[in-house]
C-alpha cells in the first residue's frame, strides 16, 4: 500500500470491501511524494474498510503491533469496532517518526 498523503482513496492506498475482508500474506507500507517528510504522529490512517468483519492477520504484523516503514518510522497496526462485542470494521494505522540523531559535532 501507498502512502502518499492523508486523504483515503486520493493519495493514500486503500481497500473497501463488500462483505468479509481476510488480512493475510505481507503487509507492506510505502512513502510516496516525499510523504515521509510530513507525516506526523497525529495522523490516522485507514487502510481497508469491510461492510462486515475483517479476519485474519498479516504474516508480518499483528493487529496492535509496529511495522517498520522505510526507516523512517513505524506504524502501530489495529483493527477497529464501531461498538464492543461487533466486528472489526477498519484496519489502520498511526505513525511514529524514527527520531532524528544530532548533526556530527566538527569541532574536533
Amino acid at each position: 500500500m501507498e502512502l502518499g498523503g492523508v486523504t483515503q482513496g486520493v493519495s493514500m492506498t486503500t481497500s473497501d470491501v463488500n462483505g468479509v475482508l481476510t488480512l493475510a500474506g505481507m503487509l507492506e507500507l510505502d512513502f510516496i511524494n516525499d510523504f515521509q517528510t510530513g507525516v506526523t504522529s497525529l495522523d490516522q490512517f485507514v487502510l481497508a474498510t469491510a461492510n462486515s468483519d475483517i479476519t485474519g492477520s498479516f504474516l508480518n504484523v499483528a493487529s496492535g503491533d509496529r511495522l517498520n516503514v522505510g526507516g523512517f518510522g513505524s506504524f502501530r497496526s489495529g483493527m477497529e469496532r464501531a461498538a464492543l462485542r461487533e466486528p472489526a470494521t477498519s484496519f489502520s494505522g498511526d505513525f511514529t517518526a524514527v527520531p532524528s540523531l544530532p548533526a556530527p559535532c566538527s569541532c574536533c
